[in-house]
């Protein structure tokens, strides 16, 4: 992929993920939970991807992502409580304003992004890579303190941190891993090597096993879910999107070989 340019890799990669939230929001049930393992921090992964370096750290460049996704946010925010939901319920306009779980829909991901892209910004300015890497790591630990006291702490399930500020703590870790490992993402999405091919595999087969063992008796015994704070303990959430990822990845290269998508 020439820098500057547009990746018709990743347009495929997030067209999968995009089609995938449509499928697991038309029902629960163990679709909607295997989806839910991976899709949003697939996404983050993405975001961090496409992130340079010199273009987050130029002047104005934070100021003009807020001001870009603020005004569609709060303009598509308005039109649903007045057009869709039809509610002038002051308590209800006070939970949209909040936003985060206090508010159902989408809206959580678009500040969480930016909440999460303003981390990333601060910690980049100031310390070291090492440093950041480390910072990120530490903020997945906290988030999963939190999942594991939200249960008892009504405040945390709702209203919730404003705006899912708090998701932010774990995004910041799938944001960090696309930013530093796009020189791997990238050797995945165009390498020829087999041996790609060979690990996507066993990662695909390991995945159907875990997926397996975990719903084998239709109880859930792992789940993992962004927006109300569900992901238990720390590996699991980073090596699960991980093999999804990489076995995504490896799927969009030979469909882009092999012209899959060509009419």
């Amino acid at each position: 992929m020439v820098e500057g340019t547009r990746s018709q890799s990743v347009d495929i990669e997030k067209g999968i993920l995009i089609i995938l939230v449509v499928v697991a929001h038309a029902q629960r049930d163990i679709v909607h939970d295997i989806i839910f393992m991976f899709h949003m921090p697939l996404f983050f992964v993405i975001s961090g991807f496409l992130i340079k370096r010199e273009k987050l750290l130029k002047a104005g460049y934070m100021m003009g992502k807020i001001k870009h996704l603020i005004i569609l946010y709060v303009v598509y925010l308005v039109i649903d409580m007045l057009l869709v939901r039809k509610t002038f319920s002051v308590h209800d306009w006070m939970y949209a304003i909040w936003g985060g779980r206090a508010v159902t829909g989408v809206y959580w991901y678009i500040t969480c992004f930016l909440f999460t892209l303003f981390l990333f910004f601060a910690l980049i300015r100031k310390f070291p890579d090492a440093a950041v890497k480390g910072f990120a790591l530490i903020g997945g630990g906290i988030a999963v303190i939190e999942s594991h006291l939200i249960d008892n702490i009504h405040f945390l399930q709702s209203p919730g941190i404003p705006w899912n500020l708090d998701v932010s703590l774990m995004a910041l870790i799938y944001l960090t891993i696309g930013f530093y490992y796009k020189g791997k993402i990238k050797e995945l999405l165009k390498s020829d090597l087999k041996k790609y091919d060979l690990a996507a595999g066993i990662l695909a087969a390991v995945l159907a096993l875990i997926c397996w063992f975990i719903y084998r008796d239709g109880n859930r015994l792992y789940y993992f879910d962004m927006k109300p704070v569900c992901y238990k303990e720390l590996i699991s959430a980073l090596l699960i999107p991980c093999a999804f990822g990489f076995v995504f990845v490896r799927l969009v290269y030979w469909m882009e070989k092999n012209n899959w998508l060509k009419v």
